[in-house]
């Protein structure tokens, strides 16, 4: 039996390659095969009925067709399919034709807090990332975490990096500022679990409309914007523990590997025997 790894690993995005959950979760799964595959590019052939599919994290519901279909596919594909801290992104340019089939998930887990679908609020499982409790010296007040992809509302003036940076220098720029003004999903979960005011520009999809930990969205005036946010101090044990809890419920949910199961049938047949050095003989055959 094979646990199959379904996130944006394709991608410059350092948020997105931060969504490869097995990196979490490798201890965890070291008794199964493990295989990791792109949301966009699967080979559906290698998944069988009673394999395990975990799907996450990253934006990847009502983002492209091609993500819809392959999700839809992975449901129908494995009996042990379960989303993980996915998020719903449709982006207010886009227009998507092929719709979720989300009943033959086994599991049902979203990062978007409240959200219509009435999924389970799970958060993204990059909120175990070490980085995020460690103390920087503050080198700025402000700093800029701008995406790649889309446009802020305006010039600012101020210290930026891009998020398809390295990863350790977006936590570094993140952690050594006062105040992240930024127009990314990371950069704003990263950014609030290191306790810092965060203000929201130029929101460009659905994403940010579900945060468990609301922010500032920027008027203009960074000033009167900064007076407005809010620190949340408790916010990456929260997360961490739901975190924990739903691996948890995975790992419970899921067929045993093939070794176990065939230690458990072994076990069961042998006590049936009535002789107890027949009993012994059978377990040193079929160990």
């Amino acid at each position: 039996m094979t646990v199959h790894f379904v996130y944006s690993k394709n991608t410059i995005n350092s948020g997105d390659l931060a969504c490869g959950y097995y990196r979490y979760f490798a201890d965890k799964f070291q008794p199964y095969n493990v295989a990791i595959w792109d949301i966009g590019n699967i080979d559906f052939s290698k998944i069988s009925k009673n394999d395990v599919v975990i799907i996450g994290g990253g934006g990847l519901l009502n983002n492209s067709d091609l993500w819809n279909y392959n999700i839809n596919r992975l449901s129908q594909k494995s009996r042990y399919c379960f989303l993980f801290g996915v998020g719903f992104n449709a982006h207010k340019s886009g227009k998507i034709i092929i719709p979720l089939k989300l009943k033959n998930l086994r599991g049902l887990a979203i990062r978007d807090y409240q959200h219509p679908s009435q999924g389970k609020y799970v958060p993204c499982a990059s909120c175990l990332l070490p980085e995020l409790e460690k103390k920087y010296e503050i080198k700025r007040k402000y700093g800029v975490v701008k995406h790649f992809q889309h446009e802020l509302s305006q010039e600012l003036n101020l210290p930026m990096i891009m998020n398809d940076a390295p990863l350790d220098d977006i936590l570094e720029f993140i952690g050594s500022s006062e105040i992240i003004i930024t127009n990314t999903y990371h950069a704003v979960y990263w950014a609030t679990l290191m306790r810092k005011k965060v203000i929201l520009d130029a929101p460009f999809s659905e994403k940010f409309d579900y945060l468990r930990y609301p922010v500032v969205r920027f008027s203009g005036d960074l000033e009167k914007d900064e007076k407005s946010a809010l620190v949340y101090d408790n916010a990456l044990a929260e997360t961490r523990a739901l975190v924990y809890d739903y691996i948890e419920e995975i790992l419970a949910t899921c067929p045993p590997p093939s070794s176990s199961r065939k230690k458990r049938w072994t076990s069961l047949i042998c006590n049936l025997v009535p002789v107890k050095k027949w009993r012994k003989i059978l377990r040193c055959r079929w160990r």
